[in-house]
């Protein structure tokens, strides 16, 4: 048998198993599947890849991923009709898409793993025309109604807040008008008592010194003193004080007093017809608590200044929060002809037996200055005080104040400011 006649044998050997030589050397392409093409689709198409195996078909989902590629997130799930009434952000929702109740955790979980992170969207709500719900969304579980149907409240739980209600709204405007009952607390009101000695403390703790005017009249041993005009100069560490008659009585006259200093002692200059058979310009040396010194006037120069005031204010305060309601009493605005600025006013009542000079009580009327930025904001400007028959026995009055003033040792030195006695 020669090789032509075995080549022809192997060939029927093979048609008579299902195989032929052609196919087997040369293998056949998969058929080219073409799909309708959408006239509305523009997206570009991906291109014919040959899929392994007998039966090769192409890909409807793209090229094949490599292994190192990321695999991408899996499409949403579909909602049911109960879940399209409510937002896609709500935690019924959340929950069926990931399988987490926790809404806020499947945020942050779809995020890190690359996933589909849902948006804050509202579903449309049914709106009667002409009214809007407060409620956002509908109730778990049920279907939402058409568009332009009005929707009939769910009866409420036990135990459940009652449900929205219907506000109207207004012509030309879609938002809701506010018509709800509950109205905001009010906000308590301050007491103008306390924000005025409160205040007036703060200010004063904050000064170091002034220099204003001062206007002083007083019923001293029963006797009215006539009116006098000072240039007063006050500073807080050490305590002192210079006082300068600059009115018509007693032009002239000055006083300087600085604690524990010049033995303690006040130092004056005197005017004229302060002393008989002492010439103007005479110096002059005297304790704070001589007979001389305090027969010119109710207090010591100890007690000068707007601290023994502010002291009184406390202590009435203090007597009105254990009782006594007619210890201090707010005025208002005082409506006064020898008002340099507006003020506000405050009244106390001085109980028999508390002060020496008014043995049977009296009221003591003071007056803040109310004058926004002025130097003398919230500080009493004004102290009157009448005894117990009414009678003015005390008027002092600070106006034209300057603070903070540059004061030192020099400003309160006699001989500085005199020269050497004589």
């Amino acid at each position: 048998m020669n090789r032509y006649t075995l080549l022809i044998w192997a060939i029927l050997a093979m048609q008579l198993s299902g195989c032929s030589i052609f196919e087997r050397w040369h293998p056949p392409r998969p058929p080219k599947v073409r799909m309708p093409a959408d006239p509305l689709d523009r997206r570009p198409k991906p291109p014919l890849m040959p899929h392994s195996g007998d039966s090769a078909m192409q890909n409807p989902q793209g090229p094949i991923p490599s292994p190192a590629a990321p695999v991408p997130p899996p499409p949403p799930p579909l909602r049911t009709p109960s879940q399209a009434a409510q937002p896609l952000n709500s935690p019924a929702v959340a929950a069926n898409a990931t399988g987490n109740p926790n809404p806020i955790a499947n945020s942050t979980e779809n995020s890190a793993m690359g996933g589909l992170v849902l948006p804050s969207i509202t579903a449309p709500m049914a709106v009667t025309p002409g009214f809007a719900t407060v409620s956002n969304g509908a109730t778990p579980g049920t279907t939402a109604a058409p568009i332009g149907t009005q929707v009939a409240p769910p009866n409420p739980s036990p135990g459940s807040p009652p449900a929205a209600a219907l506000v109207p709204m207004s012509s030309d405007s879609t938002d809701p008008v506010p018509t709800t009952s509950a109205q905001p607390t009010p906000m308590p009101a301050v007491d103008p008592l306390q924000r005025l000695v409160t205040g007036s403390a703060a200010k004063y703790a904050a000064t170091d010194s002034f220099e204003c005017r001062l206007t002083r009249r007083e019923v001293v041993r029963g006797r009215q003193t006539p009116e006098e005009v000072i240039r007063y100069r006050f500073r807080k560490q050490p305590y002192s004080i210079h006082m300068k008659w600059i009115g018509k009585e007693g032009n002239g006259r000055e006083m300087i007093y600085v604690q524990n200093r010049y033995d303690d002692k006040l130092q004056i200059l005197t005017a004229d017809g302060d002393m008989p058979f002492t010439r103007a310009g005479a110096r002059l040396a005297f304790s704070p608590d001589s007979f001389m010194v305090r027969s010119r006037s109710r207090h010591s120069v100890r007690e000068a200044g707007i601290a023994i005031g502010l002291q009184r204010l406390q202590e009435a305060m203090i007597n009105r929060q254990n009782g006594h309601t007619d210890a201090i009493r707010y005025l208002g605005r005082l409506n006064r002809p020898d008002a340099t600025c507006p003020m506000e006013g405050i009244e106390i009542r001085i109980y028999p037996g508390k002060e020496s000079l008014l043995p049977k009580g009296g009221r003591r009327l003071y007056g803040f200055d109310c004058q926004p930025g002025s130097p003398s904001e919230l500080l009493p400007v004004l102290i009157i005080t009448h005894d117990e028959t009414g009678r003015e026995v005390e008027y002092f009055r600070l106006d034209r104040l300057i603070q903070p003033v540059p004061l030192d040792d020099r400003d309160f030195d006699p001989t500085a400011l005199w020269g050497a006695a004589k």
